[in-house]
């Protein structure tokens, strides 16, 4: 919240792209999507028209087709037409990232992305983010603690605790310096 300038820092500084999150918290928001940890959606909706909406909202020139495009990016695009109060909490989870897609966002931020998915889901989910990343280049930072997810698909890991960042590196560096302390 604080990274795209809903909450102001108490103390300290935050910037995203080098502007300051709350003074130039409308450009950040032009060029970030954030996908919440528990997201809520207009339940008669269907996921067709609540991403249309979505699009429209971030002034997108062919909402219906980049509507569509979304979901058939993460699978849902046979269930355009269904209502989304009739979908499960994979395909709930897998709509929150089709309209993070919306509009070609530089960076995605993702709170808990696996949370409520069965082991299934949470492959799968996790696969679409690395191929996103590899295929369109799209950029995204993980809020997780479920660290072994983020080994199939980070290569930058910053460790924070209240509100600090306590430690960052690649994975494979972090690996190697906590695994051992792990088992003591």
């Amino acid at each position: 919240n604080i990274l795209i300038g809903l909450l102001k820092p108490d103390s300290g500084e935050a910037q995203v792209f080098g502007l300051d999150c709350w003074r130039d918290s409308l450009e950040i928001r032009r060029r970030v999507r954030v996908l919440h940890e528990n997201p809520r959606y207009p339940s008669s909706f269907t996921g067709l028209r609540y991403l249309e909406h979505v699009a429209h909202l971030y002034g997108v020139s062919r909402p219906k087709v980049e509507a569509k495009e979304a979901l058939r990016e993460v699978g849902l695009f046979n269930f355009r037409d269904r209502a989304i109060k009739t979908y499960s909490a994979g395909m709930l989870q897998r709509l929150g990232l089709a309209q993070t897609l919306i509009g070609d966002p530089e960076l995605v931020i993702l709170d808990e992305p696996t949370a409520n998915l069965d082991p299934l889901g949470r492959i799968e989910l996790l696969e679409k983010i690395r191929r996103l990343r590899k295929e369109q280049g799209v950029n995204f930072l993980i809020s997780t603690h479920i660290l072994p997810e983020l080994e199939k698909i980070c290569n930058w890991v910053s460790i924070i605790n209240e509100g600090i960042v306590v430690d960052q590196g690649s994975m494979r560096d972090l690996m190697k310096k906590y695994s051992g302390n792990i088992y003591r």
